[in-house]
């Protein structure tokens, strides 16, 4: 869309819009510029002029709808990234013939997801791998097992994906003798609760606000619980958790997704906008 004076806008008026750019920009905290704009779909602020008349005005609209959708949207997104098609056809058929899944794990995790959603499927997407889409309250809920075989040994994976606000960044691996000897010499930070049964038992990075929002007491027990049967690890950044562990059970897969829905419904641990 061309503006009328494109070619001919005054210097004076494209300071103006300039400025106007400007404190739209300075009203998003550094954390929303650092974590959440790249889930919003809007680029951090530029020292590059924005060239036309017609880039300003775009910027402005775009700044305009960020603010509006930071204002008032809820802190996670409502769906998760689509993913690619499943497998068709004759070679799908043979790949899920020949992949090694035990059916009562599979049964276990179609039942968990039942749960929440009473017709949904467990469908094969790729080699020893079933996954299913669903929603536990209102969070998007990917649950996915995998199926890793060893000679004569299967390992048993599985995931859960939900949404969480963007500004939220968590990582949780199983504490070690090594991360015990990176953070007794400087080596390696973590963040400490406070829990007597929990920190030792996890590694915990990311940040303090974050860890305390989404790691209540309710979470910790449940982490801890499925941590008992499986080593667990989980990732939270860039707007999508992932919780990921060797699970077999019904109930490992079940609380597994509790903490995903409840983390999908935490609101944001850092402010978006500037308190004005």
């Amino acid at each position: 869309m061309a503006y009328r004076g494109d070619g001919e806008a005054s210097a004076e008026r494209l300071a103006a819009l300039d400025a106007e750019i400007a404190g739209l920009e300075a009203r998003l905290t550094p954390i929303f510029w650092e974590r959440a704009a790249p889930v919003f779909g809007i680029d951090p602020p530029s020292k590059r002029p924005l060239g036309s008349l017609e880039a300003r005005h775009d910027r402005i609209a775009r700044l305009e709808a960020t603010l509006e959708r930071a204002r008032h949207a809820p802190a996670a997104a409502p769906e998760l990234p689509r993913r690619g098609p499943p497998p068709e056809g004759v070679l799908a058929s043979i790949g899920e013939a020949l992949s090694f899944a035990p059916a009562e794990i599979l049964d276990a995790a179609r039942d968990a997801a039942r749960a929440h959603a009473a017709d949904v499927s467990l469908d094969y997407r790729s080699y020893a791998t079933w996954s299913a889409r669903f929603r536990a309250r209102e969070a998007p809920i990917d649950l996915t097992i995998a199926i890793g075989k060893k000679e004569n040994d299967s390992s048993v994976f599985a995931t859960v994906e939900t949404t969480v606000a963007p500004a939220a960044v968590l990582r949780l691996d199983p504490e070690g003798i090594l991360e015990d000897l990176l953070e007794t010499l400087g080596l390696r930070r973590e963040v400490e609760l406070g829990d007597p049964s929990f920190d030792p038992v996890f590694l915990i990075r990311g940040d303090a606000p974050s860890a305390r929002a989404l790691l209540t007491a309710d979470v910790r027990r449940a982490l801890l619980a499925v941590n008992a049967q499986a080593n667990l690890r989980a990732t939270v950044r860039d707007g999508l958790a992932r919780i990921r562990c060797a699970a077999q059970t019904r109930e490992v897969f079940a609380r597994m997704i509790e903490v995903a829905a409840r983390w999908h419904a935490t609101p944001s641990p850092h402010a978006l906008l500037v308190e004005r």
